[in-house]
This record gives C-alpha cells, structure tokens and sequence, in this order.
C-alpha cells in the first residue's frame, strides 16, 4: 500500500472519530436538537446539528456541511 494511501485511510479515520465525538456529546449533554434529516450533504444547517431517517443518522459538521453513518441492525 502507497504512503499516499495510508495517509487517506489515517485522515479519514481521525474525521470519523471526531464526527463520533460530537455525536457522543451531543446526546451525553442532552442537548441534541433533532432535525429534519437533510436532503443532501450541503443541505442549510450549523454544526452539532442531528437528524435521523428510517436508515441514517445525520451530523452537521460545518456550515450546510453534513455527514451521516448507516443504520443496521445487529
């Protein structure tokens, strides 16, 4: 595996720890204001935003910047 590879995998990760940080937060401090959940990724919303669906959950990370992470089952 290239350099430039390992790179793209640590950074992603590091992102996805930190998205899981604001999600944990969030509920840890009750403070989640639940949202409609969002037609796009550049959909309007403000970070620490949440919103859900029937099979995703969403994070506003940044300004109409929005992530999500798929809901299974287990």
């Amino acid at each position: 595996m290239a350099s430039a590879d390992l790179d793209t995998i640590n950074s992603t990760q590091a992102q996805g720890v930190q998205y899981l940080g604001l999600i944990y937060q969030a509920l840890k401090n009750g403070i989640v204001n639940w949202q409609p959940a969002p037609a796009t990724a550049a959909s309007a919303g403000t970070p620490g935003m949440v919103a859900y669906d029937a099979t995703h959950l969403y994070v506003c990370v940044a300004n109409a910047t929005w992530v999500r992470v798929t809901l299974a089952t287990f």
